[in-house]
């Protein structure tokens, strides 16, 4: 992988980050704090909660950038105005940048946790406790599973009422695109084409 994978991965991606200290922070974040198997590895080791799409080699990058599309379009929807595009699209970019801890050994069910202090430790150190940034996408990161959070966030993390919204589209962005339903959708079509 190269030094600035980032940027050629995810290059559109960044490019909905309005903030260029926090498009920095995430491309810094990603080059180098996130595990080099997130550039390679699938999405999911068993295939139970995502679909065939990002499955195999390079599916954890192909959810992610999936995750974002369908934020963007959660982004269009009434009530959601208060929720800052840049925020919601860097907490997407490393919500799963832990998924298989930090050896890549196996999936860790504590990903979101793991993922959500990383960043924290990584913005804290590079560019100090002071940027606004830090805390939304820390809060969206961690709550990206939801009501699926295990233990590791509900018994020692609230849900701050002023990130409701972002926290609520972080979620069904990666809900939405690890859907396996999509499957069965192509499968059909594929049938009568």
């Amino acid at each position: 992988m190269g030094k600035n994978i980032a940027e050629q991965v995810f290059a559109e991606e960044l490019a909905l980050i309005e903030n260029e200290a926090l498009k920095v922070a995430v491309t810094r974040y990603l080059n180098e704090a996130a595990p080099s198997y997130f550039w390679t590895a699938p999405s999911s080791s068993s295939g139970k909660h995502h679909s065939r799409f990002d499955a195999g080699e390079g599916g954890l990058v192909r959810h992610t950038k999936m995750t974002i599309a369908v934020c963007m379009e959660l982004l269009r929807l009434s009530g959601m105005e208060q929720v800052v595009q840049g925020e919601a699209i860097a907490a997407l970019l490393i919500h799963d940048s832990v998924k298989n801890g930090m050896n890549g050994a196996h999936y860790r069910a504590d990903h979101p946790r793991l993922a959500a202090e990383r960043w924290y430790t990584f913005v804290e150190k590079e560019f100090g406790p002071e940027v606004t940034y830090l805390r939304p996408v820390f809060y969206y990161a961690l709550w990206h599973s939801g009501q699926w959070s295990g233990p590791s966030i509900r018994d020692n993390f609230e849900r701050p009422q002023d990130l409701l919204a972002g926290i609520k589209v972080v979620h069904l962005s990666d809900y939405i695109a690890s859907r396996n339903f999509f499957n069965k959708a192509v499968d059909f079509a594929n049938e009568f084409i």
